[in-house]
This record gives structure tokens, sequence and C-alpha cells, in this order.
């Protein structure tokens, strides 16, 4: 159950931003466009840092398990080499990511924050398909939360 209620809390956090455009309208937009470029530049950093935090935490938790699991029960040699073939790939990936994050970010904000944002400003039917598309988000999100609550103990 509480995997449901937080896909039904994501919907509503959705449907927010998908409404604001909407609801701030074409002037407003342009009043703020270079205040939501830059968020959404910021945005990928965010979201970057959330993957590169994700994949340290994952190696890390990972490790420590392998270590306590190799002091109880002991390791064979084939699941020591098949642990440091994991690590060697995904260490090569990291350095490889680490490299090349700047042109990473820069697609992000050319190809996606930018064109995203001239849309939103320019394309009123886009901002109110977008309203709806978060009315109904946030509608399911309230009718899941609702069963949820129905449907406990």
């Amino acid at each position: 159950m509480k995997w449901l209620n937080a896909i039904a809390m994501l919907f509503q956090f959705i449907s927010f931003w998908l409404a604001a455009p909407e609801i701030i309208g074409d002037k407003g937009l342009k009043r703020m466009q270079d205040m939501i470029k830059n968020l959404l530049s910021n945005l990928s950093v965010i979201i970057l840092s959330t993957l590169i935090l994700g994949y340290t935490l994952y190696f890390t938790i990972n490790g420590i398990i392998t270590g306590m699991e190799a002091s109880e029960t002991g390791i064979t040699s084939g699941e020591l080499i098949e642990y440091y073939i994991t690590l060697f790939v995904a260490m090569l990936i990291y350095v490889v990511f680490m490299i090349r994050i700047k042109p990473i970010k820069l697609w992000i904000d050319n190809n996606i924050s930018m064109p995203l944002v001239e849309k939103y400003i320019h394309n009123d039917r886009l901002r109110r398909n977008s309203l709806f598309g978060g009315a109904f988000l946030f509608t399911a999100g309230f009718l899941i939360q609702f069963i949820i609550i129905l449907m406990e103990p």
C-alpha cells in the first residue's frame, strides 16, 4: 500500500508542475522566462547529481552487504571475480560520465530545458493541454489515496 500512496503523491506533485504554466499565463511566463530557464538548467544538475548519488549509495551498500555475507559464509573465487568485474564496469561508466558531465549538461539544457520553456511560453494549446493533464493526475492521485484510506483496516 505504501507504493500506491507514493505513486499517488508523485501524481499530485507532477500535476502542479503541469498546471503551473497555464495558471501563470503568457505574460507571467514571459516575465519569468530567464528565471525558469535558470531553474531548468539547475534541474539538470540536480538530476545528474541525484543519479551520481544513487549510483554511489548502491555500490556502497552492495559492497557492505557483500562484505558482511563474505565474513559470515565465506566467498568463492567466482563470486569475488564477479564482484570485481561489476565494480570495474561501474567505475568505468562513472569515470566516463564524470569526464563528459559538462557536454551532458549542455545537451540537456539545449535540447530539453530551453525548448520546453520556449514551447510553454509561446503555445497556448500546450499550456491548456498541460493543465488538463495536471488536473487528471491530481484527481487520479487523490482517488488512489482515498481508496487506500478506505482499504486500510
